[in-house]
């Protein structure tokens, strides 16, 4: 029964669907899908990118710095009782800390901890020849790790078993990497013999090799955290000390015992290493994890006699470092994208409640038939849901589908949130507006509202402006939201600032509408007069699609300005961190910079202008080290009259009669300098006359006290001392295989070329900031689709009226090209002032949301990108809108050509 029951309502929804309403309930299922798809896909999105970023980060850190380990002196371990322990103990301690540091929320790898024995290096006297470096003999250590065999294969040989203690010698057998095998010139059956003074019971040992061991995977913690264990290394203690080889060898767990008895416990260390699964976590959960790693990681305290000793083995995470600064730069990336979440849904909710009234107009004449027979006003509401559901739930499903397809693996609960609420509306707005049309015809809506419903009008309107004013008031109290999850007032800016401008703009329009209405009336011809007075008729229901176009509007100028000031500020951090388009540095070359090699650069195919520059450094009376750099002073301030930098300081070429070096100085050489002290430049004592300021020298990079002089007083006063040029600046694109031969062959050596297109790469190619590009084009072309779909519903919405005023019209003589005309004078306005709304909600957001938005995040620099109002994108979207609309009008009066004025009379009856 309950079968039937539920086949029949839905095949009389199907009925309902395919009726009068079978047009609007089409574009409501689309609408719906569009919708649910955005509000799903959006938060996932951002998801995937900032999860690819950390993994990209992950898999760049080393495996040890991707551990937690922990380690502690055998001799602790005695103190407390443990003297006695061998592998099954220390195994046990690692399941405990294993078991701690999973409590704390940490993901661990399966399967990958291990722990590990070592000793100190021993001398190995009885080394091969090939293991000495000179006369410097080579050191080994002994090493056991749990879970060896997992970490590679015998190639030679067998598994270390037996160790014997026989007077005051002891015996191991040792399995050895082909690396120690290869420096030690060792196989099978070799023995190396060890000597060490602080031996406790032993004072020799004898290595018996019984196999050499291949390692799995050398980048491993297993391998990486003793870089020895896996090939050996060579020493250099000090410049006065000669360097030696250090090694290690492998040994048994069953030869513990006797390793114990042979070395002091000071000279043996217990390791645990426990890998991270940072790989297995999203960027959503890397958060906590990082807290933990960084203040929460846990200890396990030693216990002697059931009492806790004074003693612990603490574990540590190298990691943190970069996570901390990944963390940061999401935490700033999350503030920025929820604009988008929040802004985005809230578009499509209105889209949805625009298509929601589209089917309930569309159905209309069925809902006042209902009336009349005598339904009720919820049976009317479960006809008008029935109606709705069977458009939305399958659109929504698609939409959900479509958006999890896209961004598969990355779950999101905001997503199913934004999704849920976007479904939820969509299927209460249509019996809502339904109830709510069959209201208005009810009480006559084409007649003047009364005044008691305009009062009521004007009480919503201040009521949603004081509301929005405070929260805007609030967000510019409240500054910097705090790290991590989503700051919903932040986040509501948008929204915030565009209710009071659609309030304005559908409030404003008609009275200046109805001030050119007057004046069209002066005028000869009816057409703009129509036109002008139809558009003049605004209601109430016009809050709607104008606040979503003013929304959407806002949301993509503001992100367009969010990328030109990314874009500026990148810029910007690349000429602050080269100084010139590309910057050759010969320091290191076997050959001077020429003029010859001047002019050869110069004429690179590329380069604009090229100057060249001598860094060298002195020494002040006081002992402070100043940077001293040489520029000729013309070709040095034409080359920075190219780049963004500030302008050269003028007045250094002015030639110095007193024999004093003229020069600009920083801050900290100008304070050096105050007492008149000479600086020593190479070997002769000059004094500098301080005759302006400099911040920096684009092109040199400077940390320190620094003066800059020029090469020509440089080269009459110092002689022979004077700053040989090391360093050549270029502004321009130059061709880079040429300029790179030709550098190679005129500057032999270590001669550098750093291009500013390779820094600025860096900054805009990082996957977070590429994926941000991503997100911000996404939202604005996602914005942009909705825009039109409103603008789209709008002209819908009033067609039919429209259609029939057309009609009548041509029925009197109305041209098409009059008809054209008319129907732009209707529409347009409304699309202008929504145009002109969203500018200045955008324009409004720039100084609203400057305390919340951190762009430096992108350019990796401290100081703050401004963001600053561009209005250049506002005209093209205003542009690209209104040719939508005069396209859909133009095919709206050519349909009306095409089908008749009979028929479109007919029909409007």
């Amino acid at each position: 029964m309950r079968i039937r029951t539920a086949a029949r309502r839905i095949r009389e929804g199907l009925v309902c669907v395919t009726g009068t309403g079978a047009g609007a309930s089409v574009v409501l299922a689309l609408l719906v899908l569009a919708s649910v798809f955005v509000a799903t896909v959006t938060p996932r999105a951002s998801l995937a990118f900032r999860t690819r970023a950390l993994r990209d980060i992950v898999s760049a850190t080393s495996a040890t710095r991707r551990s937690v380990s922990g380690s502690i002196s055998l001799a602790t371990l005695a103190a407390a009782d443990f003297a006695g322990m061998h592998g099954p103990q220390f195994t046990n301690i690692e399941a405990e800390l294993r078991s701690n540091l999973r409590a704390a929320g940490l993901a661990l790898t399966p399967a990958g901890a291990w722990w590990g024995v070592a000793t100190s290096y021993l001398r190995a006297p009885g080394a091969a020849k090939s293991a000495y470096d000179g006369e410097a003999e080579p050191q080994v250590e002994l090493i056991e790790r749990s879970s060896l065999r997992k970490h590679g294969t015998f190639i030679a040989g067998r598994m270390p078993v037996n160790a014997s203690i026989r007077h005051f010698t002891a015996t191991f057998e040792v399995a050895v990497t082909p690396a120690m095998a290869a420096r030690f010139s060792l196989r099978t059956g070799s023995v190396i013999t060890l000597a060490d003074s602080e031996t406790g019971a032993v004072s020799t040992a004898r290595l018996i090799v019984t196999g050499i061991f291949r390692p799995a995977d050398v980048r491993s913690a297993f391998w990486a955290a003793d870089p020895d264990a896996l090939k050996p290394s060579m020493n250099e203690a000090s410049a006065s000390a000669p360097a030696y080889w250090l090694g290690s060898a492998l040994i048994s767990d069953a030869e513990l015992p006797d390793l114990k008895t042979a070395i002091t416990a000071e000279q043996m260390t217990v390791t645990w290493e426990f890998p991270l699964g940072l790989d297995q976590l999203n960027a959503n959960q890397i958060e906590p994890v990082e807290n933990e790693l960084a203040f929460g990681l846990p200890s396990l305290g030693l216990l002697k006699d059931s009492v806790a000793y004074p003693a612990s083995i603490q574990l540590t995470a190298p990691v943190t470092g970069s996570l901390i600064q990944f963390v940061q730069t999401q935490s700033e990336l999350g503030t920025l994208l929820s604009l988008l979440y929040v802004s985005l849904t809230v578009v499509g909710l209105v889209v949805l409640l625009l298509g929601a009234r589209l089917l309930a107009e569309r159905r209309a004449g069925e809902f006042g038939l209902l009336r009349a027979r005598g339904a009720g006003r919820w049976q009317l509401a479960v006809v008008a849901t029935r109606a709705g559901a069977i458009a939305v739930l399958p659109a929504a499903v698609v939409g959900v589908m479509l958006g999890v397809l896209v961004t598969s693996g990355e779950d999101v609960p905001l997503a199913w949130w934004l999704a849920g609420i976007t479904c939820a509306v969509a299927l209460a707005g249509v019996p809502w507006l339904a109830l709510r049309h069959a209201r208005l015809v009810a009480e006559r809506a084409d007649s003047a509202p009364s005044r008691r419903e305009r009062l009521r009008r004007v009480v919503f309107d201040v009521a949603a402006v004081l509301l929005a004013a405070g929260g805007l008031q609030l967000l510019r109290f409240q500054g910097q939201p705090a790290s991590g999850g989503t700051d919903w007032l932040t986040s509501a800016a948008p929204v915030l600032v565009a209710i009071p401008m659609a309030i304005i703009v559908v409030r404003a329009y008609p009275v200046v509408l109805r001030w050119l209405v007057a004046l069209a009336g002066r005028r000869q011809g009816v057409t703009m007069f129509i036109g002008l007075a139809r558009a003049t008729r605004a209601s109430a229901s016009a809050i709607l699609p104008a606040f979503a176009l003013v929304l959407a509007l806002g949301v993509i100028a503001f992100g367009a300005m969010l990328r030109t000031a990314v874009v500026t500020g990148d810029v910007a951090r690349s000429w602050q961190a080269v100084g010139a388009d590309a910057v050759i540095d010969a320091s290191g070359s076997n050959a001077p910079v020429t003029p010859a090699t001047q002019r050869a650069i110069a004429r690179v195919p590329g380069v604009q202008a090229a100057a060249v520059v001598a860094v060298t450094s002195g020494t002040t009376g006081d002992g402070t080290t100043v940077g001293v750099v040489a520029v000729d002073p013309g070709r040095y301030a034409v080359l920075l009259a190219r780049t963004p930098a500030r302008p050269f300081p003028p007045g250094l070429a002015r030639r110095s009669a007193s024999g004093s070096l003229p020069a600009l100085a920083s801050a900290g050489a100008a304070s050096a300098l105050a007492h008149g002290s000479g600086v020593l430049i190479g070997t002769r004592v000059v004094k500098v006359r301080v005759i302006g300021k400099i911040d920096s020298t684009p092109g040199v990079r400077q940390h320190g006290p620094f003066i800059v002089v020029a090469a020509q007083s440089a080269d009459r006063i110092l002689g022979g001392d004077r700053p040989v040029p090391n360093v050549l600046l270029i502004v321009g694109q130059p061709d880079r295989p040429r300029l790179r031969a030709l550098v190679a062959k005129v500057l032999p050596g270590a001669a550098t070329i750093t291009y500013r297109s390779d820094a600025l790469a860096a900054l805009t190619g990082a996957e977070l900031q590429r994926g941000a590009y991503a997100t911000l084009a996404q939202s604005a072309v996602a914005a942009g689709a909705f825009g039109a779909m409103i603008m789209l519903i709008m002209l819908a919405l009033g067609a039919r009226p429209r259609e029939l005023t057309l009609a009548r019209l041509v029925t009197m003589g109305l041209s098409q090209r009059q008809a054209r005309f008319l129907v732009s004078a209707e529409a347009l306005p409304a699309i202008a002032a929504a145009t002109i709304g969203g500018a200045i909600c955008a324009w409004v957001l720039v100084p609203l949301l400057a305390p919340s938005i951190d762009l430096s995040i992108f350019t990796g620099s401290d100081a703050r990108v401004p963001v600053r109002a561009d209005f250049t994108v506002i005209g093209y979207l205003a542009a690209g809108l209104i040719v939508l609309a005069l396209l859909t009008l133009f095919a709206q009066s050519l349909a009306i050509r095409i089908r008749g004025v009979s028929r479109a009379l007919r029909v409007g009856e």
